[in-house]
Order: C-alpha cells, then sequence, then structure tokens
C-alpha cells in the first residue's frame, strides 16, 4: 500500500514517502528493492485510457476517502480495457527510471544469488537474459517452464492483491508467445536489448558489470539459466 508522511515544510499537508516507487532497505545480511513498475507517468499514461465513466466512479470514491475501492475501480478498469502488449510497452516507455533502478541493483557486487519477483518479472527477465546474449527462443522456453507453475503463481500473486486491497484474478491471460511477442517488440521499437538498457541512463560499465555479475566461468558446474524441467514442476508442489 501507499505510504504516506507529513511534508516537512507543513506537517499539516501529506506526502508520499516514495513517489517514484523506489525503496531500498537491508533486512540481516539482505538488500531488499521495493520497485514498482507502476511509476507514476505510467499511472498518468494509463489514465488516459480509461473511460470517463470509470473515472468519474472513481472521483467519487476517492472524496469518500474510499481509496481501497478506488484502486479496485481502476485496476478492474485496466485489466479490461488496457492489452497485455501494450501494458508491457507502456512499462518500458514511463517506467524507464524505476528499470534503471532495478539493473543498479544487480551492478552491485555479491548481488548473486538473487530473486526476482512481481507482477513484471518476467519482462525484466526478458531484459536481463537479453542482455547477457541468451538467445530467444531459450528465453521463451524457460518462460513456458514457468508457466508450469502458473496456478501456484497466481495463488501467491492473489495474496499480494489482497493485501493492496484488489480483487483475486482467475488467469494472469498470457499468451504462450509472451516472451517473443515481447522481444519483437523491444527489437522493432528499440533496435535490441542493449539499446534499450543504454537508454534509460545505464552507462557502459554498469552494463559491463550486470553481465560479469551475472555469467558463469566456462569451467563452471553451475546452472544459471538452465533448469531441469522435473525440477520446475515440482518446485512449487
Amino acid at each position: 500500500p501507499d505510504t504516506f508522511v507529513p511534508r516537512k515544510d507543513d506537517t499539516s499537508q501529506y506526502q508520499e514517502q516514495y513517489p517514484d516507487r523506489i525503496r531500498s532497505f537491508q533486512v540481516l545480511d539482505l538488500n531488499v528493492h521495493e520497485i514498482s513498475l507502476r511509476s507514476p507517468a505510467y499511472i498518468a499514461n494509463s489514465w488516459k485510457s480509461i473511460s470517463w465513466k470509470v473515472k468519474a466512479k472513481g472521483f467519487g470514491w476517492a472524496l469518500a476517502g474510499q481509496t481501497n475501492n478506488v484502486r479496485k475501480v481502476l485496476d478492474s478498469a485496466l485489466q479490461r480495457e488496457v492489452d497485455w502488449l501494450k501494458n508491457a510497452a507502456d512499462v518500458l516507455a514511463f517506467s524507464k527510471p524505476q528499470i534503471k533502478a532495478i539493473f543498479e541493483a544487480l551492478v552491485q557486487k555479491g548481488v548473486r544469488p538473487v530473486l526476482i519477483y512481481g507482477p513484471n518479472s518476467t519482462l525484466i527477465f526478458c531484459l536481463l537474459l537479453g542482455l547477457l546474449g541468451v538467445a530467444e527462443d531459450k528465453i521463451s522456453h524457460e518462460y513456458q517452464l514457468t508457466e508450469q507453475n502458473s496456478e501456484a503463481i497466481l495463488e501467491y500473486d492473489n495474496v499480494r492483491r489482497k493485501d493492496f486491497g484488489l480483487a483475486a484474478i482467475t488467469s494472469f491471460d498470457l499468451p504462450q508467445s509472451f516472451v517473443l511477442d515481447v522481444l519483437n517488440y523491444i527489437n522493432t521499437e528499440y533496435h535490441g536489448v542493449d539499446v534499450y538498457v543504454s537508454s534509460i541512463g545505464l552507462t557502459h560499465h554498469q552494463l559491463e558489470s550486470v553481465k560479469k555479475n551475472f555469467q558463469l566461468p566456462r569451467n563452471s558446474n553451475e546452472k544459471l539459466i538452465d533448469v531441469e524441467e522435473q525440477y520446475v514442476a515440482s518446485s512449487f508442489a
């Protein structure tokens, strides 16, 4: 949920504590980065896609102080009116500072092992694995393995949605071609993953550091990308 704190210049007024949707903290020896790709710019653009009828309903709930109902109305409208590829395109276009923050976290020494999760994690993995030079069909195959556990992932996602006061969903409604379609869009619109991640403000040194952190020595037996299908299928059992 959004966190509001008193303004420094006027403590009677409140402001968002993390307006850029980026928060970092440490738990014991773990570095935690909470980064929402629903940035202010993304939300403002999505607002344009919502009908005036829905907007009026949302304003009504806002005036009544029912922020949870506002979220429910807008979330439901976005799911109806914005298709999945447009959503991915909007995240890439309007949430560049947030995506940059994710990669800046991956630049740090000793970042591995790393856990990336959330509603847009597949998009981030497309960018990360694309940057590492993994073949597109390989990335797509890994996505299909993940989809074998979609019910368990959906259950987890609905728990998170409940925390935000949002209704549960019955499916992610993403096609098997999701990864290839997204990568094709990035290649067409941005001329490749490397060009896109450079355009968000990451330096050549930072990109090379990310590659160094996640590329294994040739004589290593550790599997970073490849996983056994049997293990993946049973990992959520």
